[in-house]
């Protein structure tokens, strides 16, 4: 897919708070700012989304993970524990409270909160492998593996935010060429979102895939040119010269082999 024939996609306006939406409105809103990486909006759509409707269990879902991402840990256990008291069937939240205890340093119960959820009627989808290949990875667990090739395997084709989650999991965890079996379709199946790109390019940057990763930060100035993350990435990577790429990509070949 060339540059140019991606849709550009204008950033939509913030909604004052005093304007009234339904919960699909809100929850819409926490995901699109999540995945643009900006995690306290986000927080703020899940919260009213959670206002709204309180038998609604996907904003409950959305601020977990946000919280996580904001490396806000206490409040995440507090919240999944709380989720998992008003939806404990819902399979997802107890894999979440799993995530929870494992970043914690509590190995054994994180695992058996995994466990747990593997086991009910709606466990085995993308979302708990996804989960549960996070806890094994916390627990240097080396089945973690199986559990994102288990998320390939068992995602809908159109899902890209399992996706984008598990590569941008993979990108806190060094692993470069992992990372990018995943955020590789994700910014395909979703090609207007600037931060899938410049996760894209980063993922493709530490391996010294220097014109892949200009492309992707260049996609991702394209959906957005005010992007200042964007263009200082493309004019630090710019700025190397020819022969020290070249060496780095030789030194990082070398290393791996």
């Amino acid at each position: 897919m060339g540059l140019r024939s991606r849709v550009r996609s204008k950033p939509a306006s913030d909604q004052s708070p005093d304007t009234d939406y339904d919960q699909g409105h809100y929850q819409a809103e926490g995901e699109r700012y999540f995945y643009l990486g900006e995690y306290q909006k986000a927080l703020r759509a899940y919260s009213r989304a959670m206002q709204v409707d309180h038998s609604a269990v996907e904003p409950w879902i959305g601020q977990i993970l946000a919280l996580l991402k904001l490396k806000q840990q206490r409040e995440a256990t507090m919240w999944a524990m709380r989720a998992v008291e008003l939806f404990p069937e819902d399979a997802r939240l107890a894999s979440l409270q799993g995530l929870t205890m494992a970043l914690s340093g509590a190995r054994q119960r994180a695992i058996s909160c995994s466990d747990f959820a593997m086991g009910r009627p709606n466990g085995s989808s993308a979302f708990t492998w996804a989960i549960r290949g996070q806890i094994l990875s916390h627990c240097e667990n080396p089945n973690a593996r199986f559990c994102f090739d288990k998320v390939l395997e068992t995602r809908e084709s159109d899902d890209w935010r399992i996706l984008a989650q598990v590569g941008d999991f993979l990108l806190t965890e060094k692993k470069w060429a992992r990372a990018l079996e995943f955020l590789r379709p994700a910014a395909e199946l979703h090609s207007v979102n600037p931060w899938l790109w410049k996760r894209l390019g980063f993922a493709n940057e530490r391996l010294s895939f220097t014109q892949p990763a200009l492309e992707a930060y260049r996609a991702a100035l394209e959906i957005n040119p005010n992007d200042r993350e964007a263009q200082e990435h493309l004019r630090r990577l710019g700025a190397i010269p020819l022969p020290v790429r070249l060496w780095r990509k030789a030194t990082r070949l070398i290393n791996r082999a």
